[in-house]
This record gives structure tokens, sequence and C-alpha cells, in this order.
């Protein structure tokens, strides 16, 4: 969650402010960022798990952040107090809030990094991420959301499908470890 609020820093300190050469990958990341989290809350039948996992996980990232953020009154104190459960100790953390604190968590990592080399690797992962999702075995839905024009992710499931790609069933979701960064870019 964090990574995701990190990608819209214009109300947060100036060191997390927009990239001052305005850097490509930053726009790559909020935009891409912005669409996946459109698609998980107002068109979740186009993402390759099952609708009731996808809801449900969104449903409790929503319940999650009410609780965390009901003494918040303001963005910034939002922000604040998801770098705070960021630096809580993983070992702390309890079942009912593990999504917002791994996101938090990840942001606060994110946040220590080289800004340059993180919106790199952001970019190529909210890329890989996109491309992962548009495989995908409900072609029904996509078909319907053709007719009315598409969502971005429907045209990339109509290329990817014509040229033969499925989504893998056994795929296995991968992870990124940031300390490794340095080899992942130039």
């Amino acid at each position: 969650m964090l990574p995701h609020t990190h990608t819209h820093p214009k109300k947060i300190s100036n060191k997390y402010k927009r990239p001052l050469n305005h850097d490509p990958n930053f726009n790559i990341v909020t935009n891409l960022s912005k669409y996946l989290a459109y698609l998980v809350a107002f068109a979740p039948r186009l993402l390759p798990d099952h609708l009731y996992d996808t809801e449900n996980i969104f449903n409790q990232v929503i319940l999650e952040s009410r609780e965390e953020f009901k003494m918040c009154k303001t963005y910034g104190e939002r922000i604040h107090r998801l770098k705070d459960i960021g630096e809580i100790p993983e070992d702390t953390e309890t079942p009912e809030n593990m999504v917002i604190h791994r996101g938090a968590r990840l942001g606060v990592q994110l946040l220590k990094e080289n800004q340059r080399r993180i919106w790199k690797i952001l970019a190529e992962f909210w890329a890989e991420l996109i491309l992962y999702v548009a495989p995908s075995d409900k072609a029904k839905a996509h078909v319907e959301h053709l007719a009315k024009g598409g969502e971005f992710v429907t045209h990339l499931w109509a290329l990817v499908s014509h040229a033969g790609m499925e989504q893998d069933p056994h795929c296995q979701i991968w992870t990124i470890d940031i300390t490794n960064a340095n080899t992942w870019c130039s």
C-alpha cells in the first residue's frame, strides 16, 4: 500500500517528490499502479484470480485501512501512519492486519533505497504484473468489455490470446528482493 502512495508523493516531504529529471519510470509506475488498483476495485472479473479471492482481499484491505487510519484526518497523517506501521518489527504482526503491514513494510524499505533505481525496479514490476494479469481464461468477461470499447487489459488479453499465450495455473508468484537491486539497473 505504501509503495502505491509512494508513487503519488506530491503532498509528502521534498525527499519523496516527483523526480526532478521527469524520470519516465515515475509515470509508468504511477499510471500502472493506479490502473491495477482500479481493476481490483471496479473490474475484478478481468483479473486471473477467482472473483471471490480478489474481492475478499480488496475488502480485507479496506477494513484494515479503516481501522489503521480511523484517527487520521489528513493525507499526511495517513502517510505518517503508514511509515509508523512499516517500522513495526515483523514478529509483532497479527493476522488481521497482515496485508497493510506487509505493504507498509515494503514501502519503508523502498523509501530507503536509491530513488532512481527504485523507480526503475517498480516500473519493471508493474509492467510485468500487467502482462501477468493479461492472459486469462475469462474470455466471456473480456469479450463483454471489448463490445463496450474494452479496458486496456482487455486489449492486452486479445493480443496475448491471439498469440497463444495463456495464464499458467501453476505459475509461481515472484518476489522482489530490493537488496539485490544494483544488479537490475545500470
